[in-house]
């Protein structure tokens, strides 16, 4: 988010394109690490109005301020800084991202003054770091473990046959393996609030009639590694391997033609 940043690329990002062609755009949600914070593109002081600003091609912004949260976040709500607490349910910040989207496309689709397209991006923390589920549905995964890959915890023949980030990797202690269950375990349960918002998306779409012209697009930036190559929970590590290894960020694409 450094000016070169501001001045470039986020001039010509899809949403710039698509309202050049007369999309309506909504963004809600995790924006980029250093947005909103200080010294970064339009940031010259903590907290200064400026630091909130709308980037191009957004008719509707709801971005957060810096990294992944769940909870205590401030927001750039079209412009204008708004804090939220830690209310176990209140606060929840995915929620509020995603009400802040359904509230969107709902006006969106329920107004008789415009026939334009609409594009909504809903980006939660979920499943980022902390791994902080919605109180609805902490401990639901209890018990559970990660997926136990063949190259989970992988041998040393294996190992040794990976680049030196990998080649150092000790064996995965028992302490390890509990605590990549229990991130595995939360991580899932932070998705099934998304699984609710994808639901009552499809559901809103499908009242207004408007759902078989309408491309739904689910991914991630990035996949996770939970104890692949003996490595207990990273991102940065590339190796080709299978799909949890975090060069294969998860993508699922519902258009108007899918099968079913």
């Amino acid at each position: 988010a450094n000016k070169s940043w501001a001045d470039g690329p986020e001039r010509r990002t899809f949403a710039v394109h698509l309202q050049a062609a007369g999309y309506s755009t909504s963004y809600s949600g995790k924006y980029l690490n250093q947005y909103g914070i200080e010294g970064a593109a339009n940031c010259p002081t903590r907290l200064a109005p400026s630091c909130f600003y709308v980037p191009p091609g957004w008719s509707d912004w709801h971005g957060l301020q810096g990294n992944s949260r769940y909870y205590n976040g401030t927001v750039s709500n079209n412009g204008v800084m708004k804090k939220h607490g830690n209310l176990p349910l209140d606060d929840y910040l995915p929620d509020l991202f995603f009400n802040h989207t359904f509230a969107f496309i709902n006006n969106h689709l329920a107004s008789t003054k415009t026939k334009k397209p609409f594009l909504a991006v809903l980006a939660t923390p979920s499943c980022h770091g902390p791994f902080t589920p919605s109180p609805i549905y902490a401990g639901h995964f209890s018990g559970s473990s990660a997926p136990r890959t063949p190259n989970w915890n992988a041998s040393q023949a294996s190992v040794n046959a990976k680049q030196w980030l990998v080649r150092q990797q000790s064996p995965l202690t028992t302490g390890d393996a509990t605590n990549i269950d229990r991130s595995h375990n939360m991580r899932l349960e932070t998705l099934l609030s998304v699984d609710d918002y994808l639901r009552k998306v499809v559901h809103l779409l499908e009242g207004a009639g408007a759902l078989e012209e309408t491309f739904i697009l689910y991914t991630s930036d990035h996949g996770f590694q939970l104890g692949q190559h003996r490595l207990p929970g990273d991102k940065r590590h590339l190796c080709e391997t299978n799909r949890s290894d975090a060069s294969h960020p998860p993508r699922s694409n519902v258009t108007p033609w899918s099968p079913g």
